[in-house]
């Protein structure tokens, strides 16, 4: 069998010049662990390994899975060359996906983590929560609770809570918020010499006592006993004066003196004294400013429980007949009690006039 020389063996830098391996149109039969060959079909070499022919050159256009590329080593790196615009590319690292993606709905790894490098990036590693990191450091944490979780947190523009907002500490312009409270009410009053009114904040329960202290007013806002009688006196004017409201219930304290009229648009006028004193010599009953005859039968006097519990007493006028009816027997100074005293005509008696029994006519 004749042997030809297409390449060259320098011995001297121990190396296999200008070789060129076997050219197949299709993978030689009987192959054997470590045989090289050169494809001429798709233009790529192609190396035996203990079970199969593994490429080793050339572009990869297609991947079937499962085919589990290998390559590299557990170390090395294995190079990814797509060809015609399918939207990856690769070197010798990692897989570059271009920006403008529109079939991705889901990346899903219980370790994923999204950034600039180790010290700027998103972490999706712990269960509800989304952990932004900077200088290596968890940051800002949105739970899904609705909770955010920051060891400070700056908003640089407006924050509207619907809900209830709950802090340790508030702070306005970079002062506690109780304490900016006690300032702002103390300038307030601090700088009114007539109200003298002192804010302290109380740091042990976080309130804030007002003090008033020597109050004075003007003449105008004198609320004193002497300026109050002194206005009273000066009186309304045309205004009406109202106390309380229709359904309230007005108690003064001691006397009340009135000078002008009394009117008492009311329906009933109770009287709760011992003693009741009135100066008009002649009490109408049954007034009106109209004719009120027809209202008359039945105006008296009545006293109540006269007799018992039972009974009144009543004076009363009876306009049917033009008379006043008692309830009761009569007794006048020098007369005895009667029970009968029917007089139609005069009686005129200058002396004495006794007698058990007297009928005329």
């Amino acid at each position: 069998m004749a042997i030809e020389y297409y390449s060259s063996i320098d011995l001297n830098k121990n190396e296999l010049q200008n070789a060129v391996v076997q050219n197949l149109g299709s993978a030689p039969g009987s192959p054997v662990e470590g045989q090289i060959y050169y494809d001429t079909g798709d233009d790529t070499i192609y190396f035996r390994n203990g079970s199969a022919w593994v490429s080793i050159g050339g572009d990869i256009t297609g991947v079937t899975a499962g085919d589990g590329l290998t390559g590299g080593g557990t170390t090395g790196a294995v190079t990814l060359n797509v060809v015609g615009g399918d939207g990856i590319t690769a070197n010798a690292n990692d897989v570059a996906i271009t920006a403008a993606q529109t079939t991705i709905t889901s990346v899903v790894n219980a370790s994923l983590e999204i950034g600039r490098d180790t010290h700027n990036r998103i972490k999706f590693g712990t269960d509800d929560q989304i952990i932004f990191r900077v200088g290596n450091a968890d940051g800002v944490k949105f739970k899904a609770s609705g909770e955010i979780e920051a060891g400070s947190l700056d908003i640089s523009g407006d924050a509207d809570v619907d809900g209830t907002l709950e802090a340790d500490a508030i702070t306005v312009n970079g002062t506690a918020l109780d304490e900016f409270i006690q300032d702002t009410v103390g300038a307030m009053f601090s700088s009114n010499t007539e109200t003298r009114i002192s804010a302290t904040y109380q740091d042990g329960d976080g309130t804030i006592d007002l003090v008033v202290d020597d109050m004075t007013a003007n003449d105008n806002d004198d609320v004193s006993v002497a300026n109050l009688k002194t206005r009273l006196a000066g009186g309304f004017g045309s205004n009406a004066v109202t106390i309380g409201d229709s359904n309230d219930v007005v108690t003064i304290g001691n006397d009340l003196v009135i000078t002008g009229d009394l009117t008492v648009s009311g329906d009933t006028i109770s009287a709760n004294v011992a003693t009741l004193n009135v100066e008009d010599k002649n009490i109408t009953l049954n007034q009106s400013s109209s004719d009120s005859s027809s209202t008359a039968d039945g105006a008296g006097i009545t006293i109540q429980d006269a007799v018992n519990a039972d009974t009144d007493a009543t004076l009363l006028w009876n306009a049917a007949n033009d008379k006043f009816v008692f309830s009761h027997l009569i007794e006048a100074p020098g007369t005895s009690i009667f029970t009968n005293l029917d007089i139609s005509g005069d009686v005129d008696v200058d002396g004495t006039l006794e007698t058990d029994a007297l009928t005329i006519g």
